[in-house]
């Protein structure tokens, strides 16, 4: 038995029938027909007049886990290191009006 997802793709704008003009259905089949089965009932459900398109995809079982914190590292280094950079910049900011009070400290 193999995967397969279909993305159905809604006509006419969004009226909110399909999770706003489109949404995504798995299923399981053995066959080509069990496979055009899966399709028929999902575009019925909707309307055949509602769906205008519909995306199949066989799912295979080539996965990869994602590293979330990885995937992040990069965009995070930048947020502590900005955030270092500006009260680095309000510290001699201070140290600046300190200096410019107390000239002869």
């Amino acid at each position: 038995m193999a995967k397969f997802l279909i993305h159905l793709y809604q006509g006419n704008g969004c009226d909110y029938t399909i999770s706003c003009g489109e949404t995504i259905y798995e299923f399981e089949a053995f066959s080509k027909e069990g496979i055009e089965k899966e399709i028929k009932e999902r575009v019925e459900y909707y309307g055949r007049d509602n769906i205008q398109k519909v995306t199949f995809y066989e799912v295979t079982e080539n996965k990869a886990e994602i590293d979330i914190d990885g995937l992040f590292a990069e965009d995070d280094a930048q947020d502590v290191a900005d955030a270092k950079a500006k009260e680095e910049a309000k510290e001699r900011k201070i140290l600046e009006d300190l200096k410019k009070k107390y000239p002869d400290a």
